[in-house]
Formats: C-alpha cells, structure tokens, sequence
C-alpha cells in the first residue's frame, strides 16, 4: 500500500510538472503563493515556471536561515524552497533538496545557483551523513507520506540535523479524525487548487508533540560514537523499540537550548561520571543512576557510568590496581559527578563511600574533583529520609565540588519500578520523585555550563597562592 502511494505522488506530481512546462506562467499560482506568505521580491528571483502553486505555506520565511548554513529541503517539487534557501546561505552555504522528480534540478541549472543540488531520494531513507544539516525545511510535503512512514521521517530528520539544528515546516494536519471517505480517496491525496487536495493523508494534530519530542535530543549518534565506551560505560542506552521512552517526551526546552548552544560554540560536551552505591543484583541505585544518565545523554551529556564491582576496599597498597585507576581516569575526565547512594542504617552506604575514599584530593597539582558539579539522590528502603544526601553533600563539599542546590529522595524505591520480570522493570514509574529526578539533572546541566569555563577561577585560592609563594621565596634562599 505504501508503495502504491509513493508511485502515486511521484506520477501525479510528475504530470503536474510537465503540464506546467506547456503552459504559460498565470497571475494564479502568484497569487496562491503570496497568499501563503511569499514576497512579490521572493517571486522575483525564482525562474520561470518554477512557482506551481503547490505551498500550502513559506517555511523559508520563518526558518531564520543564515549565510553559511546547510539547509535540507524534504520533498522540493519545482524548488521553489530550496531556491530561495539557497540565495539566503550564501556562496559559503548549501541548500540540498530532496524529492522523487527532477524538475527542482532543472530549475536549478535554470537558475545557475552553484550552491544547490537535489537527491533524488524518498525523504524517509536520504543519503546523507549523520548531524550534517543546520536546518530541516518542508512545504506541504510530510502530510503526502503514509501514515505508517511518518515517524521513519521524523527519525531521518532527527538523525540528519545538527546539534542545536532547528526544523521549518509547512503542513497540513487535522484537527480532528477524518472519515474514510476523505482518507481513502486517492483523489484528496494528492492535487492542486481544490480546497480539499492533499487533505488525506493529514497527521492528526494531537500526535505531532510525540513527534518533535524526537528531534529534542542532542544524545551522541551511535555512528559518532566509540564503540568501546559505548559498550563499557553506557549500559543506560535503550534499544530503538523504545522509542516511546518518558525521557524522550520530557520538555527540557531551556537546558536543550543551553546545551545546544555550547555544542555550536565548542562541540564540547559536557562530560558526567555517575556513581551508585550498590552491588545487589536488583540495586535501585544503579537503576535510578541509569534513568538520570539517560536524562542527561539527551542533553548532549558525553555519560560514563562507573561500575564498582571488583573495586578493592580501601587500603593503603592497591592504588594500582586497575579499577582504582579506571575511576580516578574518571574523575580527572570529568567535568561533574551523579552520585546515587541507597540509604542503609540511616547513612549512605559502605559501597559507595569506598569510590569516593579511591579518588584522592589531589595527585601532584591535578585535584580530581576540585571545581566540578555535582548533583545528588538516594534510594530509600522505607520512608523517605535525607540522611544519605545530607552525607553525599558534606562528602562532596570535602572534596571541594559545588553541588546543586537541589536533590532527589526517591522513598520505598521497590515501588517507583515495575516488578522484576515485567515489561519495563528497568524503569522508572511517573510521579513527583521521578519529576525531582528531572529536575536535578536539568540543573546539573545549567549549574555545569554557567560554571566550567571558569573552573580555574574557583579553583585559585589566596592559601595555595600564599603557600606557593613560601615555597618558592625558600627555594630562592637556598640557591643563593
């Protein structure tokens, strides 16, 4: 069925365009246009027969194109879109189009633009490499898709853009369910001028959120990715039938926004090392440890989880042992800390003490912690408590971190999961805890951007400069 739609729209907008070429340009597709928001200037610049008529809006308009951006236009028709992205980028920019007929390509040619090409592709599978476009524009063109490819559309969109990339689209969608005799009619799936044309295949209104959720994510592409961290230190990742994940829906807008721009500026992306404190087969700490890794991963976070098993007990012999060096490396790597204990006799617990007494103060002139974020929260067996944080705090103040102001207590942890066996016992259940949760990885992520490049400021001290400035006047008289 699907196939037998995108032969349609291929024929019907092929025949479109071939009559268009016999026909001369009419004041009616230039008003059409204009009453979808193009200029009499936009007109102006765009060869002849180029405007069919087909917009059912002027995504150009609204998509704040610069100079210099790659610009990626989903289903080009005559090109009306990708033309006039590509006057906007400039020489040093790229407006790629992509559709199933080749009369954009023509017009291009006719209009000797060296800096806009065409694939000729379904917009659903394009080949173009990952995070390689600025900006995603449309004109009436997702709504043709079948029902059954639109989220196929969204995926390519979201695994094509940028970090920090941005979408401009014009569609149709509905407001409500429409009746058979409107979706099953070929007729209304495609066309031109009647009030109803191209009115079939509209996505319902409701369902777009779930969509652009999709394109919120700033998680490192597996193909960026290296394979051996992504196997040893991110045992949060979800496989892709989790698409519908919670943490995927979440409206983390302000964070998003923060961290996308530190990725535009820098691509260099915050760096988290999570802690939990248990080694039980079932641990709750490592299972909210694991829920907070797959907030912060969407928020661009570069996410090591530390696995302490086979960690020795503190001693004074083995600091070379590989898992006290692997988590030191760690610390030094990172750029903040999640620490996650269970509450066990009132207090955190023995397992996790233990990696923080592994990670020393300082090593020669690197302290490995000194300056760094950190952002706190327990799992309780019972009630809930503060013991554990109010010790993670002071434990973190110690090793001179700045932890957030706010923290997560999750009470009778066992109860926020689904039993052990059943779907989705990994994960999370909604309430106000898990919305803490939330809250405390979004403001880790806002406290480590406004802090880390000052991170040498906080770390000067009058003390050490003093100290410094002994050892160095002792040095002196001695040479003399």
């Amino acid at each position: 069925m699907a196939r037998d739609t995108y032969n349609l729209v291929q024929s019907r907008y092929g025949d479109i365009a071939k009559y268009s070429l016999n026909t001369q340009q009419s004041k009616v597709e230039d008003n059409i246009a204009r009453a979808f928001g193009y200029t009499a200037e936009d007109l102006k610049v765009l060869p002849e027969k180029a405007n069919l008529a087909l917009s059912c809006g002027n995504p150009v308009g609204f998509a704040n194109l610069k100079e210099g951006e790659t610009i990626l236009d989903l289903g080009s028709g005559s090109g009306i879109d990708v033309l006039l992205a590509a006057h906007k980028v400039g020489r040093n920019g790229q407006a790629i189009g992509v559709d199933m007929t080749d009369l954009a390509k023509k017009n291009i040619q006719k209009a000797g633009l060296s800096n806009a090409r065409v694939i000729e592709a379904n917009i659903n599978c394009i080949p173009l490499p990952d995070s390689s476009v600025d900006c995603i524009i449309s004109n009436c063109v997702i709504n043709l898709v079948p029902a059954a490819d639109k989220e196929r559309v969204f995926k390519e969109i979201a695994r094509l853009l940028k970090p920090g990339g941005r979408v401009a689209i014009s569609d149709i969608l509905a407001r409500q369910p429409l009746p058979n005799t409107i979706t099953q009619s070929m007729a209304l799936y495609v066309g031109r001028y009647h009030t109803m044309a191209c009115s079939a295949a509209a996505q319902p209104a409701a369902t777009i959120p779930s969509f652009v959720n999709k394109l919120s994510s700033l998680a490192i592409p597996e193909s960026e990715d290296n394979a051996d961290i992504r196997q040893k230190y991110r045992p949060f990742l979800l496989a892709d039938e989790a698409a519908e994940d919670w943490v995927n829906k979440l409206e983390l807008t302000t964070a998003m926004e923060m961290a996308a721009q530190e990725l535009r500026k820098s691509n260099n992306r915050i760096k988290v090392l999570v802690l939990y404190g248990s080694l039980r087969r079932r641990s709750y700490s490592r299972l909210v440890a694991l829920e907070a890794s797959r907030i912060l991963f969407r928020l661009g976070c570069d996410v090591r989880v530390f696995n302490p098993e086979g960690l020795p007990v503190k001693n004074d012999t083995d600091h070379d042992h590989p898992k006290v060096q692997e988590l030191r490396e760690l610390s030094k790597w990172s750029d903040g800390h999640i620490w996650v204990s269970p509450e066990q006799h009132g207090n955190l617990t023995a397992a996790f003490k233990n990696q923080i007494d592994w990670i020393p103060l300082s090593t020669g002139s690197v302290r490995p912690t000194q300056g760094r974020t950190l952002a706190i929260a327990q799992v309780c067996g019972g009630s809930q408590s503060f013991n554990a944080v109010n010790s993670l705090r002071i434990l973190g103040r110690w090793m001179r971190m700045f932890t957030i102001p706010n923290q997560s207590s999750i009470p009778k942890a066992y109860t926020h999961f689904p039993d052990e066996g059943q779907p989705g016992d990994q994960r999370l259940l909604p309430s106000g805890n898990r919305d803490r949760l939330v809250d405390c990885m979004e403001e880790f992520v806002k406290y480590t951007i406004v802090m880390r490049p000052h991170l040498e400021l906080f770390g000067d001290r009058f003390s050490e400069r003093e100290e410094k400035r002994i050892k160095e006047m002792k040095e002196c008289a001695n040479q003399v």
